[in-house]
């Protein structure tokens, strides 16, 4: 069987998908908003910034979901600094017809004499309404594996988020009762034990949802992790028509 039609075939298994359910975080915040009514930063040192951020989260089955964050006279919140936050789930979606996950963005600051409000209010400074900041399409991000990306509008409000879905209805196969891998934590090596002598594909991701290794891999292989950071990674093997039977977190030290 061809690569291009293992390709096909694998891309066609995933977009018969019908329902998912997924997870949308927000971990931290950044502003590039000078807070001096139009002026430049020169002209108004050491002024708090007062940013304002707004996040919605929407997918193709019309859910939306959002969280506004005020920093009113917050001297955390610098400017172009990172504000680490208690993570906020922004959206948490059950069974959405969806292949996408949208994060969008409005931003600006806050001059208010009162209470600020999630509202721009007129005469401040870096209004940015809301706007696409990034689509993430599904099938580029591992099932059950956290996926964090930095998302902006204007390259003045920024956004670190984290993604993480699962199809409800994804069986893996019986194979998964007869797959071991160890160690793990491992040292350099993985080694695999499958009770089913065949031909199997071996793909390791990291939490970002990039692909760090891809090897083939049948009963007995060792998997040689040497040229990996060490970290937390996800396993995954899937048989060479692009079956999934068996996923498992593995730590390399």
């Amino acid at each position: 069987m061809t690569k291009t039609l293992l390709t096909l075939l694998a891309f066609n298994a995933f977009i018969g998908i019908s329902q998912i359910n997924y997870t949308v975080d927000v971990l931290r915040l950044k502003a590039k908003a000078d807070d001096c009514d139009g002026g430049s930063l020169l002209g108004c040192p050491n002024q708090p910034q007062d940013p304002i951020f707004n996040v919605w989260v929407t997918d193709a089955d019309a859910n939306e979901n959002t969280f506004c964050w005020i920093y009113e006279d917050d001297n955390a919140a610098s400017y172009d600094t990172w504000i680490d936050i208690q993570n906020v789930q922004v959206a948490n979606v059950t069974n959405a017809n969806t292949t996408y996950i949208s994060v969008e963005m409005s931003g600006f600051e806050t001059d208010a004499v009162f209470s600020a409000t999630c509202n721009a209010e007129s005469g401040d400074d870096a209004i940015e309404n809301r706007q696409l900041a990034q689509q993430f399409d599904i099938s580029t991000i591992p099932m059950s594996t956290p996926y964090v990306a930095i998302v902006d509008i204007a390259g003045i409000y920024f956004a670190e988020v984290q993604i993480e879905w699962v199809d409800p209805s994804a069986n893996i196969d019986e194979l998964s009762t007869k797959v071991s891998v160890y160690p793990n934590p491992s040292e350099g090596e993985l080694k695999l034990n499958i009770s089913n002598n065949g031909n199997y594909q071996a793909n390791i991701y990291d939490l970002s949802g990039r692909m760090a290794l891809s090897t083939n891999a049948e009963n007995g292989t060792t998997i040689q992790l040497a040229d990996l950071n060490i970290g937390t990674y996800l396993l995954e093997l899937v048989t060479l028509e692009g079956v999934l039977i068996y996923r498992e977190k593995i730590i390399l030290r």
